[in-house]
């Protein structure tokens, strides 16, 4: 494209420079990094491209992912969410991603139903476990989930939990958590950071179901904290993560990156 004389822009949309291995990836990624925009979608990438290639700065564009907007009646979903006390964890179901954490913080948690959407390696692990803790009833397996199935959950539960340590990009997972107006319980690892503060919920430790439980408990007790928490979740989706602001923030770098070009 470039020796067509075509504008070039370049998306980074996950992963790091220093994981690719080899003279030929390394090349790869000098070449890329040659664009006329390099975007990536959080700071973690953003450090470690300066860091590796100084001289990308002026190219190089942060824009996060984008997801839908629901409309919402916070008003009268969140007295029925903490009503409900029900968890979401909705992810690929990996050991990384805190799926059997999740599962040995609810014996802490009576009264509390935890549902889990998704497919993966760790989900007989996590049905072994749910019966070995006596708490197989409240842990609802649904397996894939999409459409009106999807959209039920993410309007029923009153907390997203992702204690996930395994190397995230920008979990769409939590994108959606924060467009629904859920409070969201996660690591304290990057680049989880970048997206997620204290403000959104709680952060905890890895590998920490009993921080997961007190986090939890915190959340639910206080219907006036879970509140602010939930509008905050909102407003920032509305702010940084509406995919129609995404799309326009693409639209206006490509006609920058076109008009710089002879």
């Amino acid at each position: 494209a470039r020796l067509q004389g075509s504008p070039v822009v370049v998306e980074f949309h996950g992963g790091l420079p220093g994981d690719v291995r080899g003279p030929l990836g390394r090349l790869a990624i000098r070449c890329l990094c040659r664009a006329d925009a390099v975007v990536v979608i959080n700071r973690l990438q953003e450090r470690a491209l300066l860091g590796r290639f100084p001289w990308v700065r002026d190219r190089l564009h942060r824009v996060p992912n984008g997801v839908q907007l629901p409309p919402l009646d916070l008003d009268s979903l969140i007295p029925r969410r903490l009503a409900g006390r029900e968890l979401l964890f909705m992810s690929r179901l990996l050991e990384s991603k805190g799926l059997l954490d999740t599962v040995r913080a609810l014996p802490s948690l009576p009264g509390v139903t935890l549902n889990v959407a998704g497919t993966g390696p760790a989900a007989e692990p996590a049905r072994a476990l749910a019966a070995e803790l006596r708490v197989a009833d409240r842990v609802i397996f649904h397996g894939h989930v999409s459409g009106d199935a999807k959209t039920e959950l993410l309007r029923r539960c009153a907390l997203m939990v992702f204690p996930s340590y395994y190397p995230e990009g920008q979990p769409i997972v939590l994108l959606e958590a924060l467009a629904w107006g859920l409070p969201v319980v996660t690591c304290a690892v990057e680049p989880i950071t970048d997206l997620i503060t204290t403000e959104c919920g709680r952060l905890i430790p890895p590998r920490s179901p009993g921080a997961l439980a007190l986090a939890t408990q915190e959340l639910l007790a206080s219907p006036a904290r879970y509140g602010v928490v939930s509008r905050h979740n909102r407003t920032l989706a509305e702010f940084e993560y509406d995919l129609n602001l995404v799309a326009r923030r693409f639209v206006q770098l490509y006609r920058q990156v076109q008009w710089s070009r002879p």
